[in-house]
């Protein structure tokens, strides 16, 4: 079983950066 997913997000929205930046992040989709 899978411990975590990686969702793609559009750049303009939630840029891969910000991902990295953050640390970690809540998916509301």
């Amino acid at each position: 079983m899978v411990a975590y997913w990686l969702m793609k997000s559009e750049p303009h929205v939630y840029p891969y950066e910000q991902l990295v930046a953050d640390g970690w992040t809540h998916w509301m989709g």
